[in-house]
């Protein structure tokens, strides 16, 4: 009888061992996935001209420095197509929840107004489904049992940051620093 206990035990213990790297692997291509589809939105920004590289910046570093870990530092690459969709599913819902078309936002985000301003009192409402929105793999992830709940927890902190930090910044270039956020 012990040594069925024993044998027990020591194939939990290896089973614990052998999932601890693959929770950790999947946490990490979680994080690197969602940390390069903000990084894909800046990208596009900054190319459109609405950010600078400091705004840029700023926000895709935001989403590592701020946490426990300073892991996902280089965003996971994307492929074309799902980059593609990332950039227009932000600016779709930006347009759809602001009620303006997306040449009118970008226009005005050219003019130097931030998302926030640009939202008006949708802005809440934009904030929350693009960080629902950026949220949804991990959500997924976590589901699927592939992260815990607390990485799940810390990565979607993360993209909440993320957002926030892009929608205070103004269209024009203009770099502003966010003191520290209370909720």
């Amino acid at each position: 009888m012990n040594k069925r206990r024993l044998l027990a035990a020591a194939a939990a213990l290896a089973a614990v061992m052998v999932m601890a790297p693959t929770a950790q692997a999947a946490d990490d291509l979680v994080c690197e996935r969602a940390h390069a589809r903000v990084a894909a939105i800046m990208e596009d920004a900054l190319d459109s001209g609405m950010y600078s590289p400091v705004q840029q910046q700023y926000v895709t570093r935001s989403f590592y420095l701020e946490s426990a870990r300073a892991d996902c530092e280089e965003p996971r690459n994307l492929s074309v197509r799902l980059e593609k969709r990332t950039i227009e599913g932000f600016w779709n819902i930006v347009s759809d929840v602001s009620g303006l078309s997306l040449s009118q936002v970008q226009d005005r985000m050219l003019r130097g107004a931030n998302i926030y301003a640009i939202g008006g009192p949708d802005s809440e409402a934009i904030r929350l489904d693009l960080t629902r929105w950026l949220s949804r793999p991990v959500i997924e992830a976590q589901f699927a049992e592939d992260i815990s709940a607390s990485e799940s927890a810390e990565l979607r902190y993360r993209i909440q940051r993320a957002v926030h930090r892009l929608m205070l910044q103004p269209g024009d270039g203009r770099f502003v620093a966010l003191s520290e956020r209370r909720n």
